[in-house]
């Protein structure tokens, strides 16, 4: 069993797991997968990705069909480099909400 004191090391180091089911038929290539790249930045964050069909394609039981573990960082930078086209699309890290803003 791992202590409580130690899973605090590993979260203030910046290590772990994002872990996503991702559906081969599905349009969403993604799956969500919104940390910015300076989030990441020095952390040692991997995602897994479990790939799923049903057994008879389109009905039947969820089955594994592979396991995939990549790098956090490395998929923020392909996300954003595929998705990101400036100067048409051009996409803002997202600001501190947790400090007021002054709206006036």
């Amino acid at each position: 069993m791992v202590s409580a004191n130690a899973i605090k090391v590993e979260m203030e180091r910046g290590t772990g797991f994002e872990v996503k089911a991702w559906f081969p038929m599905a349009t969403e290539i993604t799956g969500r997968f919104r940390e910015s790249q300076n989030l990441l930045a020095g952390k040692d964050i991997r995602v897994v990705v479990v790939s799923w069909m049903l057994s008879h394609v389109i009905f039947g039981t969820p089955e594994i069909v592979g396991v995939l573990v990549v790098d956090a960082q490395s998929v923020s930078r392909l996300r954003d480099l595929h998705y990101h086209k400036p100067p048409d699309y051009i996409c803002e890290e997202p600001q501190d909400t947790s400090v007021p803003q002054n709206i006036y």
